[in-house]
């Protein structure tokens, strides 16, 4: 399943490209930019903001646009997903790196 937002602009509906591995490295990136720093929800949405402005990059909703021109409960509504994204790519990271049982040795081996 893709994973893509979709906002109003003028009565037409415009959907973003899907978020990617490059979306939720942005989001990574500006994490460890922030470093010891005592984060805020704010923190984390301005984030998201970059990777959304990414998302729609090639369609008609420039990063002037979508600063200015699209409401601004879309816009927190739109980062809250990307934030959901991020995070529970962390989550399943985190859950996949467990340890490996080891298998039994196969034909051939």
């Amino acid at each position: 399943m893709q994973r893509t937002i979709v906002l109003d602009y003028n009565g037409q509906k415009i959907v973003s490209q899907p978020f990617t591995f490059k979306h939720a490295c942005i989001m990574d990136d500006q994490r460890h930019k922030a470093g010891d720093k005592e984060l805020n929800m704010n923190d984390y949405k301005l984030w998201a903001f970059e990777s959304l402005k990414k998302m729609f990059e090639g369609t008609i909703l420039t990063d002037e646009i979508l600063e200015t021109e699209i409401k601004i409960k879309e816009i927190s509504n739109a980062c809250t997903k990307i934030l959901n994204w991020f995070f529970s790519i962390d989550e399943e990271t985190k859950n996949s790196s467990s340890p490996q049982t080891e298998q039994e040795p196969g034909v051939g081996d």
